[in-house]
């Protein structure tokens, strides 16, 4: 917490003043709150908007801090995360990373610099989420707004001003609970929201290139002697590479995204040999698992071959391990999918009708309780289309 000058500390807790850290999170909930009703009332957001970026004050909570060892980096040192899944801007951060990711990838198409010949490159930059302003940023996002967006200003009735105010708002207001004190981070971001995607990744960056490998490799040899050490580490150049867990491919000039999944345990052997150590995620907690997976899929997959693939990877890895509790799983299987789906408007009807479809995994159709799914199949799609068309 000392060696870098990114945290600011506010105050220690003490039992003289138990209800600090209360009325400080009371404060910010005030801020964020007044900030979206005025912009709501003054109509910078429409309703939709406002919805999707209030507060939900029965789950809302101070962030915290906790460190973690980087294991990709010699002598393997500690990284400070600030997580604020919880936290009172966190709405606004998931809206705002979402509208910006997409406006973002819309002009990397538009912009004609994907050719056939274009290399992706992903590279480490050594304590970037500790040391870069908030100013830098404001100033580069307001400059690339105001260069992209359409001549009314706005992207989906959202102006610049608005937006520019909303991502200060979140910047501003991540203050966080560590070893019983209170401390305000003035530099970098938090490992939870969205919006720090679109704004600058922890500690690493992807671009674009169309040149040689050799040339890019030489550009950051050089950008690395301007430094006592080197703080540039490249970490994949070529068409096809993954950026966290994001499979991205260049398709003879067409981009192309997909699911990236991370061999976490070599074989199944380390995992029956110590099952009460080591679980996956998708057995420590199962709906969980299925709901961020299903996420994933809506997301990250550009093609429909390539979701198709991805829905039945998540169905494969359902088989392998909760095979002896796969009858279970039937209806609130679909009622969850359904669910995912209208959140993130499935590309047809028919797509949803057949992403929710078991019968070549699960095996069960002379099973009763199958039948009653197979039964309330119907009844579920046609809700999901019933809420899809009014929204």
């Amino acid at each position: 917490m000392n060696q870098t000058s990114c945290y600011s500390f506010i105050f220690k807790l003490s039992r003289n003043y138990p209800t600090a850290s209360q009325n400080r999170l009371a404060k910010i909930l005030e801020r964020v709150e007044t900030t979206l009703n005025n912009l709501f009332q003054s109509k910078s957001i429409t309703e939709a908007q406002y919805m999707a970026m209030k507060i939900d004050r029965s789950t809302v909570r101070t962030n915290y801090l906790y460190f973690v060892s980087d294991t990709h980096k010699e002598g393997i040192p500690v990284q400070p995360i600030m997580v604020c899944n919880e936290g009172p801007t966190m709405g606004i951060s998931r809206y705002l990373g979402r509208l910006l990711g997409l406006l973002f990838n819309d002009q990397l198409i538009k912009s004609g610099q994907l050719r056939p010949t274009t290399l992706f490159a992903s590279f480490n930059i050594d304590n970037l989420c500790l040391n870069f302003s908030y100013q830098q940023v404001m100033n580069a996002l307001e400059h690339f707004l105001n260069s992209y967006i359409s001549s009314d200003h706005s992207i989906q009735g959202m102006t610049i001003s608005t937006i520019l105010q909303l991502v200060r708002l979140v910047l501003d207001e991540q203050y966080f609970i560590y070893n019983y004190k209170l401390y305000r981070k003035t530099a970098g971001s938090a490992s939870g929201p969205l919006l720090t995607i679109p704004l600058v990744y922890p500690n690493e960056a992807f671009i674009t290139w169309n040149r040689s490998e050799d040339e890019l490799r030489t550009l950051l040899a050089m950008a690395n002697s301007q430094f006592p050490q080197p703080i540039l580490n490249i970490t994949h150049i070529g068409l096809r590479i993954h950026f966290r867990d994001i499979l991205i491919t260049n398709n003879n000039g067409i981009l192309q995204t997909g699911v990236y999944h991370e061999l976490m345990f070599d074989d199944n052997e380390l995992l029956s040999s110590f099952p009460d150590i080591i679980q996956p995620p998708i057995i420590q907690d199962t709906w969980k698992w299925l709901y961020a997976a299903f996420l994933k899929a809506f997301r990250y997959c550009s093609e429909n071959d390539t979701f198709h693939e991805e829905t039945d990877e998540i169905k494969c890895q359902l088989i392998r391990h909760l095979q002896e509790k796969q009858v279970q799983f039937y209806e609130d299987l679909e009622k969850l999918v359904a669910r995912v789906s209208i959140d993130f408007l499935p590309r047809s009807f028919d797509e949803l009708e057949r992403l929710v479809s078991f019968d070549d995994y699960f095996p069960l159709i002379k099973d009763n309780i199958a039948v009653e799914f197979k039964q309330n199949s119907y009844k579920i799609i046609q809700e999901a289309k019933r809420i899809w068309l009014n929204t």
